[in-house]
């Protein structure tokens, strides 16, 4: 009998679960509609946490989606790196030479940079440079503060907020960066040392409108100030302090045997520095880093790395070593990170930080200060054939410029992302920001931003468009023109054509219904004005004379009749008087010389009166032409 062959689905879940976490999340998509038994295994976590542990050989690594499940992580992750891998990348160049020319040598440029995006301070001596980065126009990007340092300074500090400057004599003097308040001088705070300034610190805490300072003396006593104002001071040591970080919980002074950890600005922990750095140097660490999130202090030399716990309530003092075959040149430390407060299993991860070693051999190595492991190694060690200046990590990214370039890194594999070229041919500062990068030299700050290929490059105005707006403006009034015109001449058609098409026998009712509304328009349109008819111009005339020659001529009537009534019906001049007989009253109209005439006229209505031996037949002619004259005196006067 032939044996049964082996399936895939019969395998155990832990060996399903290693074989998975090899394979790419589009193939998951596929798998999870083979079987109810894989849909059950992609959607648990614990394949996911393998999937981080088979790429990066670690289950200890920073959050960049600060979640508890590793899905979620593995996604963020995911997306985040390939907005840098995919994105175009802008540069943006910042000349930093305010109030000084470039070829004077002597002349000292940018001794130090802060970055907070989208703000960046840079301080030279006498002169803070702000670089708003988010400002849409390039002039309202670079603010220049004034910053005169105090006669007999001997060290200073700023950050993004405040500058602050110790003086050689205990005073200590401040300048506010914030909202207007630069316009305000340096200003002398309310106390002093009783010795020299030899370290200072200033921090703005997040959701705090209160700027804090630390400042140490020569006398080995620690000052603390809030707005200028003295809050506290406690005295740590008989030495000179070094070195000062300061948190919103906890402050670490350094001097050269001892490292002194401050809680609440009362409560002092010391611890030889003798434990961790070897006797016969007898030189304090070249470099210092905290880690206030997870109460670690990083201490390097120039061939060990020391990560100790300053935390006073667990292990204070434990320490992790790791001894480096090339000499240590910088150590650099994700700042963001470093200030957040660790939350530890309840993140996927474990909420690591990274710090990045730059070594002479020009080789860049990656350490995890959080990880649980007993031992301090490298999670990540890369070597170049060209040289290293500046190197600088993230949560997510390793930074490392070169001579004209910067190569960006997976932080956690050392996959190659992107090369950005064009940068400075020296770079003396660099520092990260989620999709942001600046490099800079005494003189100039390279602006790196990398955004989606979705948002379109903003389009450059172009002379030729403020040309042709007269042309464009032309032919927008012709095409309306043709609209107009060839609406126009279609309507004329249209009715032509249902002019012709009507025989008096349509089958389409909208035909017919369309024709009879134009024949009823045509048949209800309002006639023509005419003139007025010549009967009623003639009565409108006579009536306009009788009124006018009663107006003018009352009183002269009067007297003819009474001399015509006093010779026996003859004028003395020989004139008769004729009217028009209206009702019951003869209305006199006209006077005027006849020969004799009949007894009476024929026509009824008409009364003649005898002035000689005229002719009947002549009597209805000479009313006739009165009649004539009458309408055209009456034409006449209007």
């Amino acid at each position: 009998m032939e044996a049964e062959r082996p399936c895939l689905q019969a395998l155990p879940p832990e060996v399903l679960v290693s074989i998975f976490s090899y394979l790419d999340v589009q193939d998951f998509k596929a798998l999870e509609q083979t079987s109810a038994r894989f849909h059950r295994i992609i959607n648990d976590e614990e394949l996911w946490k393998n999937m981080f542990l088979a790429r990066m050989h670690t289950k200890y690594f920073p959050s960049c989606s600060r979640s508890s499940k590793y899905s979620i992580e593995y996604g963020e992750r995911n997306r985040q790196l390939s907005r840098w891998r995919h994105s175009r990348a802008v540069t943006t160049k910042f000349p930093i030479i305010h109030g000084r020319r470039v070829d004077d040598i002597s002349a000292r440029g940018i001794s130090q940079v802060v970055f907070d995006f989208p703000r960046c301070a840079c301080y030279n001596e006498g002169l803070v440079t702000f670089l708003q980065l988010n400002a849409k126009r390039r002039k309202d990007r670079l603010v220049y503060i004034q910053c005169a340092t105090p006669q007999g300074c001997y060290v200073m500090h700023f950050n993004i907020n405040a500058v602050v400057f110790g003086r050689f004599d205990g005073k200590v003097f401040g300048k506010l960066l914030t909202n207007k308040s630069y316009l305000s001088p340096v200003i002398e705070f309310d106390s002093s040392h009783n010795s020299r300034v030899t370290a200072i610190a200033t921090i703005a805490y997040e959701g705090s409108s209160h700027d804090w300072c630390v400042s140490g003396s020569d006398d080995g006593e620690i000052i603390w100030w809030c707005d200028a104002k003295l809050r506290s001071r406690v005295r740590v040591s008989n030495q000179a302090i070094l070195n000062l970080f300061i948190s919103s919980t906890m402050t670490v002074a350094v001097d050269a045997a001892c490292v002194y950890v401050i809680t609440d600005m009362k409560q002092v922990h010391s611890l030889q520095l003798a434990k961790y750095v070897s006797v016969s140097n007898q030189a304090r660490p070249s470099f210092i880093q905290v880690d206030f999130g997870a109460r670690l202090l990083v201490l390097g030399s120039s061939h060990q790395l020391h990560v100790i716990s300053i935390n006073p309530d667990q292990d204070i003092g434990f320490s992790r070593k790791f001894e480096s075959d090339a000499e240590i040149l910088e150590v650099s430390i994700d700042e963001i990170t470093a200030r957040r407060e660790s939350e530890g299993p309840a993140i996927a991860g474990g909420d690591g930080c990274y710090i990045s070693v730059r070594c002479a051999d020009d080789s860049v190595m990656v350490f995890n200060i959080r990880s649980q492991t007993p031992e301090l190694k490298p999670q990540l060690k890369l070597s170049f054939h060209e040289t290293i200046y500046k190197c600088s990590v993230s949560h997510l990214i390793l930074a490392c410029a070169f001579s004209g370039m910067v190569g960006l890194y997976d932080a956690a594999t050392g996959t190659e992302l992107r090369v950005t070229r064009g940068t400075e041919q020296y770079p003396l500062f660099m520092n990260l920001a989620d999709g942001h990068l600046i490099t800079g030299s005494p003189d100039v700050i390279h602006y790196h931003q990398y955004v989606s290929l979705d948002q379109k490059k903003k389009k450059k105005p172009d002379s030729n468009v403020r040309k042709n707006r007269w042309n464009e403006s032309v032919q927008s009034h012709l095409e309306l023109f043709h609209d107009a015109e060839r609406l126009r001449t279609e309507q004329l058609e249209r009715d032509a054509q249902l002019r012709q098409r009507f025989l008096g026998d349509v089958d389409d009712e909208e035909i017919q219904l369309q024709i009879a509304m134009m024949e009823s328009e045509v048949a209800h349109a309002p006639p023509p004005a005419t003139d007025v008819s010549y009967e009623e111009d003639f009565r409108r005339a006579l009536e306009e004379s009788r009124l006018a020659y009663e107006a003018s001529q009352g009183i002269l009537s009067s007297n003819l009749a009474e001399n015509a009534i006093s010779s026996d019906g003859r004028s003395e001049f020989g004139l008769g008087r004729v009217g028009w007989a209206t009702g019951i009253d003869q209305i006199p109209m006209y006077d005027f010389a006849s020969s004799d005439t009949g007894a009476s006229s024929d026509i009824p209505g008409i009364v003649a009166s005898p002035v000689g031996n005229v002719e009947s037949q002549n009597a209805t002619a000479q009313i006739d032409e009165d009649l004539e004259f009458a309408m055209l005196l009456s034409l006449r006067d209007r």
